[in-house]
């Protein structure tokens, strides 16, 4: 006898370009009035929310393209300087090297927030690690008042931006 037992689907996260656009707009304005935030891109090619941005602050804007190791470690070293990184981010940090960044990131006492789609490992993981506030807005108003909040404060914040599933 053979007995078939249904598994979960595990849904890729979907990306949700207009919680993606508030966000960018939340730190873009951030960039303007606060000298002590940064934005870390991780998207190849100058990201056309932050172009202007980038333009104005080219020392607080940093591309480090698809590398997300590098960008947790950008951010690392920002945040070492007094500096309140965003990680902004359109794809997941599904990498099991990103996340053991990410724990770092988090104990050391540097801290930055992190922006990008809510994949199930990166949510799993980063609600394991200590000190970590996992958000994942439902609307881009709420999206863009999260990441406010979180530029006001120290700690270490991971905001899981995705399109809902149908």
């Amino acid at each position: 006898m053979t007995t078939t037992v249904d598994q979960p689907t595990v849904r890729e996260p979907r990306f949700a370009p207009d919680m993606f656009r508030a966000c960018a707009e939340v730190a873009t304005s951030a960039l303007d009035a606060d000298r002590r935030t940064a934005v870390v891109l991780t998207d190849p090619g100058p990201a056309p929310d932050f172009a202007e941005a980038a333009a104005r602050h080219p020392t607080r804007v940093i591309e480090v393209s698809a590398h997300r190791r590098l960008a947790i470690g950008v951010a690392h070293g920002m945040a070492l300087t007094g500096l309140r990184p965003v990680v902004h981010a359109t794809t997941p940090f599904l990498d099991r090297r990103p996340h053991q960044e990410l724990a770092l990131l988090g104990r050391r006492g540097s801290a930055a927030v992190v922006v990008g789609p809510s994949a199930p490992g990166d949510l799993a993981l980063l609600d394991a690690l200590p000190g970590w506030t996992v958000q994942l807005p439902g609307h881009p108003a709420e999206a863009a008042g999260l990441l406010a909040a979180a530029l006001r404060g120290d700690g270490p914040v991971y905001l899981g931006l995705s399109a809902p599933t149908s």
